[in-house]
């Protein structure tokens, strides 16, 4: 286990398990595998990745333990003997990837890994970050902290074998009802006001290429009289030539205010340089005043308006009126005009203006601010009476940001007022984003995950039953097979032979709660905990001395010099600040020093919820006959400790990106340094399980909350204490403030919860040690559990 060197020998395998042994394959051409493996193989196909290995594990579960059996017939598939699997992989749960000296397990973890080897051609609605969707998010948060990767990878898949299994169905599973509620809710993406504009202009776009050259034609006829001198005609651009005639050196100044109550209009100058004009100077000056109309709730469905009426022509500056102020020209006086119509929540970005000579027909150009500096932007649209689409908000939407065209000097300014939460109140629905797909308007690996799933339960329903109770799901999963990219997960799910099921007296539960986290109706102000000291003192009298463990006096010496630690395992190498580096130093040479005390060689350390490795580096630098194993599943957090660890040219070091659940391997020490909430009873349930020592120091103790898995109290001693007042006790551990009455309290608190925990672990046969960090200081929440097996 110690001295391993990938690099000898460089892997990128993906393990997956199999019901079929090679020789049942060799003679039926067919495999039987569970979901799990069935919904990464399709990934895999679909993805089409290079420098990626697939290999299936056959393993011999009892039948009463197996889930339903699809199959797999394609050929040339390569099996594993369970004894030839590397230890690494064989101590986490399948399906598991092995790539170098990372081990990554979970169905989404896995399928993300098989993604960043793709290689098959990006789907048209494919985000423009790929198949991984913005900034690589997609199906990224473990299932512990991710209703949405829980739904995937558990949720779904044991909803799926309860279906497969069943004969006849009386109730519709909970979480396919979740998930058609999910996709009733307005889409939530970190970007939804840009994807609004986004749409919004290309909605735009289609309009204009709808109107034919003839119309345009037969407008500009009716505007401009035959006996007119070309000297008196306005500029007039062709649509098909627009691009290429415009010289992007827009200058503007446009001060416009959020929709006035007056009827004045403000007028400012805005200068178009422009080639191709009438009498070939390519430096000829449009100028045109800018007047502010008084939006209203039938104009543009609420929508800004600016009618901006031709002055000159000429190249010199225009003469601003003294007063800045205009009367309103109407559409009969002939001048020609420029409408720029403001979408709302852009800030000056996607504006679309429309050039014309007043109700005439107009050529509409964008208006906006880019990356690239182009002021104004391709041509949008042009005809005779051509108003933009925009029905992205209700008529009686008003808009909630000032209207504002940023000039060059305010560009910046513009930008950052946009970003402004304040200033967005319109509503979601509003936007009208649909779930075209599972996360929203993109075509994402998530619709991939969820098809195969998605295919088998269709196939068990039926058409029109599938359709009755699940109308938003059937049109996701008929959306999804359009994709012309998924035809290769669709043959193979073709080739599943899935038995229908009856319906009698169907039940469909209501929850109206979507997979969203932040879903207003997930959350329940009656189930907070509200504490007042009145009720915290009666909570704490509750606890009798004979419960709660003495603090021991931390007597541990350092075991080693910080001058003589390497930058890459020292965090004063770091960009922390100061004060928070000493903080950071004492806490790990408290956690360092009492590891090195009950550390024997060979032994296997695991430092559960790693982060970027900040204590596992430390000790795999000062116990070198040591393995250590850093497990995490943020990606992030294990590339900043791989980096670490390849500049110390560390050889005793593994990394498991996954979540805690998927680790059942063997190990002699676990620890977990700020383990928050119930975490902390997570870490030190693996541990007794393992037999293994433990060093945990928890963290935000108010975040527990009872479940099925994680039972409070913890220990037959405090079992008679009630939950309500638990919870209490719980909630004021976390009161650590500078205020003394307050931080006595928090610690007595501490050490109440602290005292189950360790109660639990003594009742399962640990010797067992409540102590502190040193100084007080270096933390807020600063116990320190540690316990070894009898």
């Amino acid at each position: 286990m110690v001295g391993i060197n990938f690099k000898k020998k460089p892997v990128n395998i993906i393990f997956l398990e199999s019901y079929s042994s090679q020789e049942d394959y060799k003679n039926t051409h067919e495999m039987k595998v569970p979901l799990e493996t069935l919904t990464l193989y399709c990934i895999y196909k679909f993805c089409a990745p290079h420098l990626l290995q697939l290999k299936f594990v056959p393993l011999e579960r009892p039948v009463e333990m197996r889930t339903p059996a699809l199959s797999i017939y394609d050929e040339n598939l390569v099996f594993i003997y369970k004894e030839d699997v590397p230890w690494q992989v064989a101590a986490c749960k399948y399906p598991a990837a092995m790539c170098a000296d990372v081990i990554v397990t979970g169905l989404c973890a896995v399928a993300r890994h098989i993604c960043l080897f793709k290689h098959s051609e990006a789907a048209l609605h494919e985000h423009d970050h790929g198949i991984l969707g913005f900034r690589h998010n997609c199906l990224q948060a473990s299932h512990e902290v991710s209703i949405w990767t829980q739904f995937c990878e558990i949720d779904l898949i044991n909803a799926v074998n309860e279906i497969l299994s069943a004969v006849h169905v009386k109730e519709i599973p909970i979480n396919l009802v979740r998930y058609e509620n999910h996709l009733k809710k307005p889409v939530h993406i970190h970007t939804m006001y840009k994807v609004a504009r986004d749409m919004k202009r290309e909605e735009m776009l289609r309009a204009a290429v709808t109107n034919d050259e003839d119309d345009e034609e037969t407008s500009q006829d009716a505007d401009y009289s035959n006996d007119s001198s070309p000297e008196e005609q306005p500029i007039s651009i062709p649509k098909s030539e627009f691009r290429n005639s415009l010289q992007h050196t827009t200058i503007a100044d446009i001060h416009l205010s959020s929709p006035i109550e007056d009827i004045e209009m403000l007028i400012t100058t805005v200068q178009i340089h422009t080639s191709g004009s009438s009498n070939g100077n390519p430096n000829n000056i449009t100028k045109a005043e800018i007047h502010e109309a008084k939006p209203s709730k039938s104009d543009l469905n609420g929508h800004g308006s600016m009618i901006v009426d031709q002055v000159s022509e000429s190249s010199g500056v225009a003469n601003e009126p003294s007063n800045g102020h205009a009367n309103k020209v109407s559409d009969t006086e002939g001048a020609s005009a420029i409408q720029v119509y403001e979408e709302a929540g852009t800030s000056g970005q996607g504006n679309a203006c429309a050039v014309g000579d007043g109700a005439c027909a107009t050529s509409a150009v964008n208006v906006g601010a880019s990356t690239s500096n182009e002021y104004f932007g391709e041509a949008i649209a042009s005809g005779s009476g051509y108003t933009p689409n925009t029905s992205f908000l209700d008529d009686d939407e008003e808009l909630s940001e000032p209207i504002d065209t940023p000039s060059t000097s305010r560009m910046f300014n513009q930008r950052q007022k946009s970003k402004n939460k304040k200033h967005r109140k319109i509503e979601l629905k509003n936007l009208q984003i649909i779930h075209q797909f599972a996360e929203g308007p993109f075509f994402t690996i998530a619709d991939v995950v969820l098809l195969p799933s998605y295919y088998l339960i269709h196939q068990a329903f039926g058409d029109f039953m599938f359709e009755t109770y699940l109308p938003h799901t059937a049109k996701w999963f008929r959306t999804v097979k359009t994709v012309p990219e998924v035809d290769v997960v669709l043959d193979l799910m073709n080739k599943q032979v899935v038995k229908s099921v009856t319906f009698d007296d169907v039940i469909v539960p209501a929850d109206e709660v979507s997979l969203y986290r932040g879903d207003p109706k997930r959350s329940n102000p009656r189930k907070r905990v509200y504490t007042t000291d009145e009720d915290i003192e009666k909570a704490l009298n509750s606890i009798t001395d004979d419960m709660v463990y003495p603090m021991t006096e931390n007597e541990l010496k350092p075991t080693f010099n910080w001058e003589s630690i390497p930058n890459q395992a020292n965090p004063t190498a770091g960009h922390m600040p100061s004060e928070r580096v000493t903080r950071k130093t004492e806490q790990l040479e408290n956690l360092a020093n009492t590891v090195i005390k009950i550390a024997k060689t060979r032994d296997t350390i695991v430092d559960f919820y790693c982060g970027s490795g900040h204590l596992a580096i430390l000790l795999a630098y000062l116990l070198p006959q040591c393995t250590v194993i850093l497990l995490e599943n943020k990606e992030q957090c294990l590339d900043r400790a791989r980096a670490k660890v390849f500049q110390l040219n560390l050889k005793n070091v593994l990394f498991y990106q996954c979540n805690l659940d998927f680790f059942h391997g063997k190990f002699q020490i676990g620890i977990g340094l700020h383990a928050c909430g119930v975490a902390g009873d997570i870490v030190l349930d693996k541990c007794l399980k393992a037999k293994a020592k433990f060093v945990i120091s928890p963290c935000c103790y108010c975040s527990l909350r009872p479940s099925n898995r994680i039972p409070y109290p913890r220990s037959q001693k405090f079992s008679n204490v009630p939950i309500e007042q638990y919870l209490r006790i719980a909630h004021a551990a976390d009161q650590t403030h500078k205020d003394e009455p307050c931080s006595e309290r928090a610690a007595r608190c501490m050490a109440v919860i602290d005292s189950d925990r360790l109660r639990f672990a003594e009742e399962a046969g640990y010797k067992v040690t409540l102590t502190y960090l040193k100084p007080l200081s270096c933390t807020a929440k600063n116990n320190l559990m540690l316990g070894v097996p009898i």
